[in-house]
């Protein structure tokens, strides 16, 4: 089973988010974000659904396209509203994430994909999941 940690790592590569953004998304603070990245903390039920919710947004992009989203999550995409908007809130728009990355992936949306970025997302979840193991 894949982890909080990694599912993490997992949307910030493929929707490309900071953590600012990501913690926008999930509707949590910054600090929160952090402590999940560590492994200092685990998600409430709540909060682990809503994660789930985001990553299977970003496994989605990632069969759509096979390289990172690179428009910002802060561009308008459909009617003047923007990726970080319909994730943020009390309970993200997910139809309407799906209908915004359908859009980004019929236009052909900026992407940039090297192998120093595969290679540091690969390492941040590695590193990420022996930390938990360690603080088990």
């Amino acid at each position: 089973m894949i982890t909080a940690t990694a599912r993490l790592a997992f949307i910030r590569e493929w929707l490309s988010l900071n953590i600012s953004q990501l913690a926008t998304a999930l509707d949590v603070t910054r600090p929160t974000v952090y402590d999940w990245l560590s492994g200092e903390r685990v998600p409430h039920a709540d909060n682990a659904l809503r994660i789930k919710q985001v990553y299977d947004l970003a496994r989605e992009w990632e069969q759509m396209s096979s390289v990172p989203l690179r428009v910002s999550a802060t561009t308008p995409i459909v009617d003047d509203k923007t990726l970080l908007s319909a994730l943020s809130g009390p309970s993200p728009d997910v139809s309407l994430a799906r209908a915004m990355l359908d859009r980004c992936s019929e236009e052909g949306a900026p992407t940039v994909r090297n192998e120093h970025d595969r290679a540091l997302t690969k390492a941040t979840i590695e590193d990420a999941e022996r930390v938990a193991r360690w603080l088990r």
